[in-house]
């Protein structure tokens, strides 16, 4: 009977994914790629950190160190082990379980953490921390400390070149199925199905920093417009639905490397994303990157521990992504009610298999209605606050993900079929996200005396490709109030 590693291999072998030669020159890939996901999730994570700091406080005079800021700080020490590479298979475990519960309870779970996630998973399985670390140096010691390093780093072993294929197939199969599941949402999108939603993506202020620049070719050159952004759809489709067929092809494979690298880059530069594009890159670099060949033979003492995790891996993975596909499509999978695929949904999604429905009708409409929000002092000076600006185009604070996921995300979609008046009422939903916001400026900028913010919504039909170019992007204010800070009143209403 033909085992699934035999299969697999089989599969490999005739496809035309790349081959590992010799997994010592791997070492240094492996590794660099260690650091930089670790350092791109510090990053992110010491920006959401600090912001919590100030954006759950007890009070409007001092910020109060919680249980989500001690959260976080835990988090920062254990990226920073992993990215110095100290003890890496044992921290690299611990984030693997901990990073999803992390954004979790900070509202800031994106398709990042199911990347982050992925990539952590392989980097363990690739034994990271065996160059360019503390590990390192632990493992050539001598002695109790040596012997206790190399037996946790021989837990997992040393993959050989085949090995380490599987993984970076693996790896490559995981992202092509979450494409895939991601997908299968599209072609139940009006816009997606229209090819709109690219044209209508790359227009919205909310979405794309370079909106006015896609306006203005809308504008002076619709037909060709209309065309571009179809084909840019056509090609994401292909994309998505097809990585794994067009690996049995030399172009097949140099389509589905250069279309990653390109969307991957314009997700950076053009939509701000928050940190998925860089793991997204690093992923695609590790995946499809070859080490040219070279003498590094320092894989030291551990070189002869036999991969017993890596072997079990490659055949639960194969289990895990089976059922993922029978789950997520199952009659009412998606919907976590308490139905019967509820908790193998949850385990697979927090290894980073999950199905992300993303720039479809909700997130399009999201730059539909957005807050201009301005402190005005006790002088009459009126100074922008940087959360949105008056086109509704994201600003400084939308760089840390706690205000942009935990709070503008969510208070733009749940806009998009909410009464703006009753929304945004005191004491609702709207209008605390709101304060929340005011209520960090206050904090963060460190003003002492109480300050009064003026909240203006307005409204336009950026998502409304039926609606004439020249109206489209007209902006009506809706809706006035304003949110005291430092006192015990809230004004509402114009």
């Amino acid at each position: 009977m033909t085992s699934p590693l035999s299969m697999m291999d089989r599969f490999i072998a005739r496809s035309a994914f790349l081959k590992v030669a010799n997994a010592y020159d791997e070492a240094s890939k492996i590794n660099a790629t260690r650091i930089a996901i670790g350092a791109i999730m510090f990053w992110r994570t010491a920006l959401i950190v600090i912001a919590t700091y100030y954006y759950h406080p007890t009070d409007a005079t001092e910020a109060q160190i919680t249980t989500k800021f001690l959260i976080g700080c835990g988090m920062l020490g254990m990226l920073a082990m992993y990215t110095a590479g100290f003890c890496t298979p044992l921290t690299g475990l611990l984030l693997i379980a901990t990073y999803p519960y992390f954004d979790a309870r900070l509202l800031t779970g994106t398709l990042g953490t199911n990347v982050a996630s992925l990539c952590l998973v392989t980097l363990l399985l690739l034994n990271a921390g065996i160059r360019y670390s503390v590990d390192a140096y632990l493992l050539e010691r001598r002695g109790a400390i040596g012997a206790l390093w190399r037996g946790m780093y021989g837990i997992v072993g040393s993959p050989n070149a085949n090995q380490i294929t599987r993984i970076y197939f693996l790896a490559f199969t995981a992202y092509a199925v979450i494409s895939f599941g991601a997908l299968a949402y599209h072609i139940n999108d009006e816009y997606w199905r229209e090819g709109r939603t690219v044209g209508i993506m790359l227009t919205n202020a909310y979405l794309s920093r370079f909106y006015e620049v896609f306006r203005t070719i809308e504008s002076t050159a619709p037909t060709f417009y209309r065309f571009a952004t179809a084909v840019c759809v056509a090609g994401q489709s292909v994309f998505q639905i097809a990585m794994l067929p067009l690996m049995f092809l030399v172009w097949g494979r140099r389509f589905v490397v250069a279309w990653g690298i390109v969307f991957f880059t314009v997700s950076l530069v053009g939509l701000q994303l928050s940190y998925l594009p860089y793991l997204e890159l690093v992923l695609w670099a590790v995946i499809f990157a070859r080490m040219r060949p070279q003498s590094i033979t320092n894989l030291g003492r551990i070189q002869g521990q036999q991969p017993r995790i890596v072997t079990a891996y490659t055949g639960a993975i194969a289990i895990a992504f089976a059922l993922f596909l029978v789950i997520w499509f199952a009659p009412g999978g998606r919907a976590w009610s308490g139905n019967a695929w509820d908790r193998p949904q949850r385990a697979l999604a927090w290894m980073g298999l999950d199905a992300p429905q993303v720039f479809n009708e909700a997130d399009l409409r999201m730059g539909e209605k957005w807050p201009v929000i301005y402190r005005v002092d006790a002088s009459g000076n009126r100074a922008l606050v940087p959360l949105t600006g008056e086109d509704g185009e994201r600003l400084a604070y939308h760089k840390n993900d706690l205000l942009y996921f935990g709070n503008s995300l969510r208070w733009h979609r749940r806009m998009i079929a909410s009464d703006p008046e009753l929304y945004n009422k005191p004491g609702e939903t709207g209008f605390e996200q709101i304060r929340e916001v005011c209520y960090y400026d206050y904090v963060r900028e460190q003003f002492a005396e109480p300050m009064q913010y003026e909240v203006r919504i307005y409204e336009n039909h950026s998502a409304r490709p039926h609606v004439a170019v020249e109206d489209r992007y007209i902006a009506q204010e809706i809706l006035t109030f304003s949110v005291d800070i430092a006192t015990d009143r809230t004004y509402y209403g114009d």
